[in-house]
């Protein structure tokens, strides 16, 4: 996988950790590069730096830093909402309270998934955690109070009461 920064060696990882564990690192995001397999399978040199992270990100979080015991739940959601909302100077961005944006994500931390790179909303395919079992995911999106993503008609509805279906293509149109 060509990506900048490259994958690293466990000492790098774990350096990662202690950073994430003492404050230093204060955010967690992803670089979500969504090439094109036809971009990804030009000659090395010539492929764009990057992998389809959006939709693992979650689960992989889960993996390396509340599995590992390195940050706890409310740390993780923080790292993915509050602080990089304040680093950009989001204002209502980043928390839930009166006047804020209506942006969440409502997560089940137990469900249990493969990574399945061919299902992704995104038209990048380029994931090297494809085929990965995960625990941890993202189940509904609300964007500015519409529910954008439902990925389980009987947990979450509309304000009509009507289930509202996954519609990943209409979520990222949405986004931008």
């Amino acid at each position: 996988y060509k990506m900048n920064p490259p994958l690293r060696q466990n000492r790098d990882i774990e350096a990662i950790r202690e950073g994430i564990a003492d404050g230093t690192i204060t955010i967690l995001a992803t670089d979500h590069a969504p090439h094109t397999k036809e971009q990804k399978e030009l000659e090395f040199a010539l492929a764009p730096f990057g992998i389809t992270g959006l939709e693992s990100a979650l689960p992989c979080y889960i993996q390396a830093l509340i599995d590992t015991g390195t940050i706890d739940w409310p740390q993780l959601i923080a790292m993915m909402s509050a602080q990089p909302a304040a680093l950009c100077n989001l204002e209502h961005r980043g928390a839930l309270g009166v006047g804020d944006h209506a942006d969440v994500v409502v997560i089940d931390p137990d469900e249990r998934w493969t990574i399945d790179a061919t299902a992704f909303a995104s038209k990048g395919r380029n994931c090297p955690f494809h085929g990965w079992n995960v625990r941890g995911r993202a189940i509904a999106t609300i964007v500015a109070g519409e529910v954008r993503l439902n990925r389980d008609d009987g947990r979450l509805h509309r304000r009509d009461g009507k289930p509202v279906a996954a519609d990943g293509p209409a979520l990222l149109a949405a986004l931008g």
